[in-house]
């Protein structure tokens, strides 16, 4: 699935896209603060946006293939903005993403993604320990959750925010978006772990408008 710098090859599947953008440092960055101006300035406007997959990508110079067009949607997914501030928690370090295959969520929107990130820092830079830059590595995500679900299967404080954001994307599918919509669950790593125990926390009727869990623990990260 990886390249020797533990990012994708290629672009070919939308769920491994999707998980692996959730990341910081990435081809395609969906993190707010690895937007460039134009896209930061849309989500601050409350405006979705655009990823297209089916391009190619880069990062340090080595270069993600472009999916192509046999992507679902042609490869396009539109970021959309957290308005609520409901994808993030600093306290437990939690953060996910929404996509979905529409601008906006309205009744011709029948994919969507659900996207929690991993464990910062997993495949963390050296080189930014050797200039003294330790933002990347997360205590909040090893400590906190890893280490706790490793050594007791205990719920991981993070879970509670992916049931409570979950809730309310599918509440929105069924106010606005089309009779068929789905929510599909993509993560790696520790974002695995969150997405089932977040899951666990919907009701029937609610997990009726899950697509599909992918959960990746394949390299994805460099």
């Amino acid at each position: 699935m990886a390249d020797n710098n533990w990012n994708l090859k290629t672009f070919d599947n939308m769920h491994a896209n999707i998980a692996e953008s959730a990341y910081h440092h990435r081809p395609k960055n969906f993190p707010t603060d690895e937007l460039n101006d134009e896209q930061m300035k849309k989500i601050t406007n409350g405006e979705s946006v655009i990823f297209d997959f089916s391009l190619s990508g880069k990062y340090k110079g080595q270069t993600t293939k472009g999916g192509g067009t046999d992507l679902p949607n042609g490869g396009k997914v539109y970021l959309q903005p957290d308005s609520k501030k409901l994808l993030e928690d600093e306290e437990t370090g939690y953060n996910a993403y929404y996509v979905t295959d529409t601008e906006t969520i309205n009744a011709n929107t029948h994919q969507t993604y659900f996207s929690i990130r991993g464990s910062d820092g997993f495949g963390i830079d050296f080189s930014n320990i050797l200039d003294e830059d330790l933002k990347e590595f997360n205590s909040k995500d090893w400590i906190n959750n890893d280490a706790a679900f490793a050594l007791t299967d205990a719920i991981v404080p993070q879970a509670q925010y992916a049931t409570k954001g979950m809730k309310e994307k599918i509440a929105e599918l069924e106010e606005k978006a089309a009779p068929d919509a789905k929510m599909d669950v993509t993560a790696h790593s520790l974002g695995t772990m969150v997405s089932v125990q977040g899951l666990a926390g919907l009701d029937d009727s609610e997990l009726n408008h899950i697509g599909k869990a992918v959960l990746l623990m394949d390299q994805i990260q460099r």
